[in-house]
């Protein structure tokens, strides 16, 4: 079953409305399903309304977080910065929301036993980008408490791990494949899945096709190198949508300061 609806919306309940159209087509069929769900949260879109809701929310439960009781600590104290951490944290709290919304819908529709759900996330911040990101599994059938694997994964094991736990083994067992970086199935919580990581660039935006970089990993070190260095890095379209950097280019220098947590450093 390969359905593709991509839609912009914000409103997380309408969104369970057609994730639950899948499990009931799946149930009623009798064949299994893969669904991919991309919140727009906590995106920024192209408009001058940011990281805001659109339009009306229909079972959403709106967070209550204020621009003046935001604490701004790495940028200037300008109002869009405020405004705009309100809108983040809001957007964080409609995803969250959105998240337990699909976990009810599996309970509802009786296949929560037979499904593994994980959350990821593609990006974080600071000096990690691309690494040391959100990764969450519910594992139908384990018990007790919820526990943190210490292993080092890549996203190349998700599939492995989904074939694992469909009972499709692999030519090595857990292991997908014989390459210089094999992918493995972290479903057993006890599978060592390896002491180090290898990762490469995969270019998303057409501004970013000709970025080569490699990165290497282990628990101690890591080791990235940006093959083509002397391209100019070009910034991602939406910042300027963004209320601070407005808020920053129409500022006059006097209002300009550092952020608590880099005059900290300082």
């Amino acid at each position: 079953m390969l359905v593709r609806d991509e839609d912009w919306s914000r409103d997380v309940a309408y969104i369970l409305d057609k994730v639950v159209n899948i499990f009931e087509q799946s149930k009623s069929e009798n064949r299994p399903f893969f669904i991919t769900i991309g919140f727009i949260d906590p995106h920024r879109d192209r408009t001058r309304t940011g990281i805001s809701d659109e339009g009306e929310l229909h079972e959403n439960e709106e967070a209550q977080i204020r621009p003046p009781d935001v604490e701004v600590e790495f940028l200037s104290e300008l109002p869009g910065a405020r405004q705009e951490f309100a809108n983040y944290y809001k957007s964080i709290s409609r995803m969250d929301q959105g998240i337990g919304f699909i976990l009810d819908g599996l309970e509802k529709a009786r296949i929560s036993d037979d499904t593994p759900p994980f959350i990821n996330s593609k990006t974080a911040l600071y000096d990690a980008a691309g690494v040391n990101l959100p990764f969450i599994v519910r594992s139908p059938g384990l018990t007790g408490h919820s526990n943190i694997n210490p292993n080092l994964i890549s996203y190349v094991d998700v599939l492995p791990t989904i074939l694992d736990f469909a009972v499709v083994k692999g030519k090595n067992d857990n292991t997908l494949n014989d390459s210089a970086a094999p992918s493995y199935s972290y479903w057993p919580v006890q599978t060592i899945c390896g002491t180090g990581l290898w990762i490469s660039h995969i270019p998303r935006d057409s501004q970013l096709l000709a970025e080569p970089t490699r990165f290497v990993r282990t628990r101690r070190y890591k080791y990235h190198r940006n093959i083509a260095w002397r391209l100019d890095f070009p910034f991602t379209a939406d910042i300027y949508g963004s209320l601070t950097l407005e808020d920053i280019r129409n500022a006059d220098t006097a209002d300009l300061g550092i952020g608590k947590m880099i005059g900290i450093f300082i």
